[in-house]
């Protein structure tokens, strides 16, 4: 199983856990907080908040490109084709918008397998 954390002190803490007791991986969304509109389509959303991030705190625009281009590509390559994955979320306005990313890549229907949805 894949656990999906929102931050870093949140995987450090899981991460123990995980690998330690359950022989589970970690993977940590990386996202600064959210604001200002998303876009549907990946590509857009990257270039608008590199842009944003940039002017609002200093964070050059390729770095956040290059970051966020790895991070889809390990999306891609290690999360969509787990069997199981646990969403580790809160309910502001970041984790929604981080769950509905994650909507948006499974609902895909190319998809072999289905996933099953637990809340709690």
């Amino acid at each position: 199983m894949i656990h999906i954390v929102n931050g870093d002190c949140t995987a450090m803490q899981l991460t123990k856990v995980a690998e330690q007791l359950w022989n589970e991986q970690v993977w940590v969304y990386s996202e600064l907080l959210t604001e200002g509109p998303v876009y549907a389509r990946l590509e857009q959303y990257l270039a608008y908040r590199a842009l944003q991030l940039e002017r609002m705190c200093g964070l050059p625009s390729t770095v956040f490109l290059q970051r966020g281009n790895e991070q889809e590509r390990m999306w891609k390559s290690d999360i969509l084709p787990a069997q199981e994955i646990a969403l580790w979320f809160e309910h502001d306005l970041f984790d929604i918008t981080m769950l509905l990313r994650f909507w948006t890549c499974i609902r895909n229907p190319s998809r072999t397998h289905p996933f099953d949805v637990l809340s709690g």
